[in-house]
């Protein structure tokens, strides 16, 4: 079995992560993401009070702790 590539597809040019703008030039960076500014106060306040084991899960997708506090 052969495997066959459309040419449009075949011709198209790969994506390349983690391109970065010259630095002398006056951007802010924010093509990967970024913020080039730091939480507020009161959005470190939330983060320190949050239990960090919550951080490295996906919340409930249909929010059944919230809609029922609702």
């Amino acid at each position: 079995m052969t495997r066959s590539i459309r040419t449009a597809i075949s011709s198209m040019k790969g994506y390349v992560p983690g391109f970065q703008p010259d630095p002398s030039e006056n951007y802010l960076k924010l093509n990967s993401n970024e913020n080039p500014y730091p939480p507020s106060p009161r959005v470190r306040e939330a983060l320190r009070k949050t239990a960090y084991e919550d951080l490295r899960i996906y919340p409930d997708p249909l929010s059944l702790d919230l809609r029922q506090r609702l």
